[in-house]
């Protein structure tokens, strides 16, 4: 019951950051769709692979927790992504966790998930589900070996489809950078960030669509068009 209610908690604890008007929005959000898709794995916290503060500083890298995108936020998303009729995609979620945003999406939209994430419990648990429409990878992505497979996966799987990269409060901007960079080369693609800071570090030209911001500007969520050379 403890890792079911810590984000509760940390919701609580983050009032100043988001306003109580907004804090209520995401408790109200969370509940009803809990209720309605029935998956209480989502909203677990989960801390297996992730790193303390010390080490984060000392390599300059880190693995934070399993922590899930509030479903409040999904919705911006969801309402943005309907409002551009930007339809028919691959949604890669870097760090999918349990993969709330796969089930969600699904409902609202045509499109193909691909869930990577460096937790084996939780893709081993997603795989025996037997999800249509979705493939989930257990890699660590500062393995070059790893990343490339990554590229290809994403390369064979997108077909006609538009690229969506998800990206939510999850693994460090420097591995995010190094991703980003590598699938511009080859790709355009939408990308979606939650709650980063600035988006300096994003490679070749890209387009901000959308950008809001909650009562503390680091936390905030861009969805921007980014353009590779192709």
């Amino acid at each position: 019951m403890k890792k079911y209610l810590y984000n509760f908690f940390l919701l609580i604890k983050n009032i100043n950051n988001y306003g109580y008007f907004t804090i209520s929005k995401i408790i109200f959000f969370e509940i009803y769709n809990i209720l309605k898709f029935q998956d209480f794995n989502s909203l677990s916290y989960e801390d297996e692979k992730s790193n303390t503060y010390e080490v984060t500083k000392k390599r300059k890298t880190y693995n934070t927790p399993y922590i899930p995108t509030p479903f409040y936020f999904l919705k911006i998303v969801s309402d943005f992504l309907k409002k551009k009729e930007i339809d028919n995609f691959l949604f890669l979620d870097l760090g999918c966790g349990y993969s709330r945003a796969q089930y969600y999406f699904s409902k609202n939209f045509k499109s193909f998930f691909l869930g990577v994430d460096i937790n084996k419990k939780i893709i081993l648990s997603l795989k025996k589900k037997k999800i249509k429409n979705a493939l989930f990878l257990n890699l660590n992505l500062r393995e070059k070996k790893n990343f490339n497979l990554l590229l290809k996966k994403v390369l064979k799987l997108k077909k006609n489809r538009k690229l969506i990269v998800f990206f939510s409060d999850s693994f460090d901007l420097f591995l995010l950078n190094k991703i980003l960079k590598i699938l511009s080369i080859k790709l355009n693609f939408y990308c979606i960030l939650i709650n980063v800071k600035n988006s300096d570090f994003l490679p070749n030209k890209y387009k901000i669509l959308f950008n809001k911001n909650f009562k503390n500007h680091k936390r905030n969520i861009k969805i921007l068009k980014l353009h590779g050379q192709k």
